[in-house]
Parts: C-alpha cells; structure tokens; sequence
C-alpha cells in the first residue's frame, strides 16, 4: 500500500482526536452517559444512548485505541514494506522530541489558562453533576508544568495539567516495542511467531494495540489489491462498531454481555482494541471505505488530530465551561449544553489547527533535523556503530547465526 493509499488512516486518525473532545465534553456536561449513574442524569435521553452501539461516538477509549493501532500500522509499513533499518533508526531517534515538543507546549497552554483564572470547571460541576476531578482546583508552579511536560508526562505517568496525556507514555513506549520488534525479527520468516508470542505477552495492556497495529502492516503489505467482498467488509464494519462501542458501565446489562472474559485483560480495553483492529483492517480492504475516509474534511482533521487531541482538554473546561455558565442563565440545560458545544467547537477545532502550524509542524522539523544530525554522526568517517560481521554491516534476523559480532572502526580495532 503506497503513501497515497494511506491517506485514509490520516481520516480515522481525525475522526478518532475528534470523538475525544466529544467524550471529554459529554464527560463535563451529560456524565450521566459516561458513567451510568442515576444522579448525574438531566432527563436527555442518557440511558438509552449510553446503552446503545451509539455511544460509540463518545467511547473515547476506543478511538484512543484506533490511536495506538494505527500508530503500530504507521510506524511498522515502511520498514516492513523496504527493510530500510536506517529509516527505523531514524524514526526511534526522533520519536521522544515528536511527542514531547508538542506536549510540552500543550502543557504550557493548560497553565496558562491557569494562572489566568480562566478554568470554569469548577464553577459549573454542580450544575452538570460530573464526577470527574477539578484538575485545575490549585495552581501549579511554571517550572513544575515544565518538568512535567518533559519528564513526568512521559516517565513517571504524571498528567495534573492535562489528563488526556496518561497516553503519552503508552504511545512512547509502545513506539520502542514495535521499533525493537522490527529491528530484531521484521524482516525474518519467523516474525509471525514472534508477533504471537508478543500478543500472548502484552494481550492484558494497550501496548496490544501496537502489535495488531504491525500485524495489520504486515498482513496489508502482502495481500493484494482487489476489494474485500462488500458483505465480509460490512460485517467486519459491524463487528468492529459492537467491539468498540463495549462501555466501561453498564455492559453486564446490555447487548455486550454475551462478550466472554479473557483471561485478566480488563473487557472494555480488550475489545475497544479488537474493535479498532477490525475496523481499520475493513478500511484497509475496502476502496470505498478508503476514499470517504480521504475526504478533504476527514484529511483535514487528520492533519491536526495530534494537537486536537493535545489541546481539547484545557479548552473544554475553560472555553465550553464558561459559555455553559453564561447560558445556563438564558436557557433550559439541554439548549446551554448544545449552545456551547455548538459555540466551542469552532474554538477548539480553530485553535487546533493554529496549534498544528505553530508548534507541532515545527516540532516535526525539529525532530527530523535531530535525527539527521545523530544519523551523520553515526555514519561519521572511521566509526561504524552498526553491528558488523567481516566489515559489513549485519542484515536485521542474522544475530542468531552469526559467530562474532563487534562494534569496529574502519580500520577494524576494537572500540568496545
């Protein structure tokens, strides 16, 4: 499948940042759909929709699992595709700054609305009855939200700015899995057994997302291009709707409880990955599905899905709070609630895409320039980095065979 014929995955990768800042605002405003609880209800039909494969629309951990698969489908089909392993190198070595920089700057945003006071979150809670925690109910020093963008975010699993950022370590270490499973077996006859043994491993964790992520790769890199029968791929559609729209309340009572328990995998990240695999890999097979997903509109979202995803948060409990404060006054909660979500998401979408050409696209060439600089200098005349055997580089899958391995200069001495 050539670049052009992944431009779907840019349209589900949009769709699934958008359906996020839907969870997140349901979650602020109409909780009662989340989390299933009586108390938190406004009379706006929230039983019927949560119990429904509807609410697919706000299941937020399922399009963060269509994240982590398709970034295992992404980061996998080059290398899967060419074996080019200075690409792989080149991917790894600037992974961290491409996630980071764009964290950190999204990690700023959220305290600046801070030390402005603009958080409104707190002030409407009682009046949307959500559950969920004022994250921004004590201030928080600059030099702490810095440390936490860099650091903590991504290695001690810290989010107090932004919640939505309890991916990042997932998304930064599950990218290290799929670049070492690559590296190691992806280009061996026996890398299908290696993926089921990894499966079996990571089947409890998000980090499964990735491995169906490379097998998908895979299996697309070797199949061909006719279509997958219309019925297969509308079953498969549907398959993939009902696995992904499992609800983490409720579930017991509702058309998922024929769903079986597998082994310690916890049900709703189970099969919200299952989902996700199945339905990217109807896309996958399926033209049409591809060209309404490579629609201006999907692509569009695609391309600042990352800041989308990054920013959302902040702005719902700043932006759509305060406008949900101010109607609430004029109008009935049902018209506020749809008012501000009507009102807000221009701002979020806006200030997404401002995001995307202000940080996160000078994040990427920033990212790209550090690669090639360490790239340059892994290839600097008279060091070899790359493992060797009798002066030649070494071919990924051959470490088991090969009797000595050494890292060498030019000239052959030891370094080590």
């Amino acid at each position: 499948m050539t670049g052009s014929r992944l431009q779907h995955l840019d349209g589900i990768r949009g769709i699934a940042a958008f359906a996020v800042f839907v969870c997140h605002f349901i979650q602020v405003f109409v909780p009662h759909v989340y989390y299933l609880d009586a108390a938190q209800g406004h009379g706006l039909w929230e039983d019927e929709f949560a119990t429904s494969p509807f609410n697919i629309i706000v299941n937020g951990n399922f399009a963060v699992c269509l994240f982590f698969v398709l970034s295992g489908f992404v980061l996998s089909h080059r290398f899967l595709d060419t074996g080019d392993l200075d690409g792989l190198r080149r991917l790894a070595i600037k992974r961290y700054l491409r996630l980071a920089l764009p964290v950190l700057a999204a990690v700023l945003l959220a305290w600046a609305i801070l030390a402005a006071g603009s958080y409104s979150y707190g002030a409407v809670q009682p009046v949307t009855r959500s559950g969920m925690k004022d994250v921004y109910d004590a201030f928080v020093p600059f030099w702490a939200a810095v440390e936490e963008g860099v650091v903590g975010v991504f290695f001690r699993g810290e989010w107090n700015l932004n919640p939505v950022l309890w991916t990042m370590r997932i998304e930064l270490y599950g990218s290290f899995l799929v670049f070492g499973l690559l590296a190691l077996f992806g280009r061996t006859g026996y890398r299908w057994l290696v993926y089921g043994v990894a499966i079996a491993i990571f089947y409890e964790s998000y980090y499964l997302a990735f491995l169906l992520g490379i097998a998908l790769a895979d299996l697309q890199l070797r199949a061909d291009h006719r279509d997958a029968p219309l019925p297969v791929t509308l079953g498969a559609v549907m398959l993939g709707l009902y696995l992904g729209s499992y609800p983490y309340y409720g579930a017991e009572q509702g058309i998922w409880s024929v769903l079986p328990a597998v082994g310690t995998a916890h049900k709703p990240v189970l099969y919200h990955i299952l989902g996700a695999a199945v339905l990217i890999q109807a896309a996958n097979r399926f033209t049409g599905a591809r060209l309404l997903l490579a629609r201006p509109l999907f692509r569009f979202l695609g391309r600042i899905s990352y800041g989308l995803y990054l920013i959302h948060f902040p702005l719902v409990c700043s932006v759509s709070a305060g406008l949900a404060l101010v109607l609430l006054a004029h109008l009935d909660y049902g018209a506020a609630v749809a008012l501000s979500f009507a009102l807000s998401a221009p701002v979020v979408v806006v200030t997404a895409a401002l995001f995307t050409t202000l940080v996160d696209q000078r994040a990427m060439r920033v990212a790209d320039t550090f690669a090639a600089l360490v790239m340059g200098a892994w290839r600097r005349p008279g060091l070899t980095l790359a493992p060797t055997f009798g002066g030649r580089p070494l071919e990924p899958g051959t470490l088991a065979s090969t009797p000595s391995i050494s890292l060498t200069s030019n000239t052959g001495e030891c370094r080590g």
